[in-house]
């Protein structure tokens, strides 16, 4: 996944600064959602669009 700080790194560290562990533990389960639902579609989509390149290059 991501082994450089971005912008979800920013939002887990304030918000663990100012609203507290239970509130960046929130957070942090939102990111872990978001990236378990984004990487298999992100690949699926890869994927058809993969086909639909191979089909159009591909001389009938």
């Amino acid at each position: 996944m991501a082994l450089t700080p971005g912008p979800n790194m920013i939002c887990l560290i304030t918000r663990s600064i100012m609203q507290g562990c239970l509130a960046a533990f929130s957070s942090l389960l939102g990111v872990i959602l978001g990236f378990v639902f984004y990487m298999p579609r992100a690949e699926s989509i890869r994927q058809v669009l993969n086909k639909m390149g191979a089909q159009a290059e591909d001389p009938i």
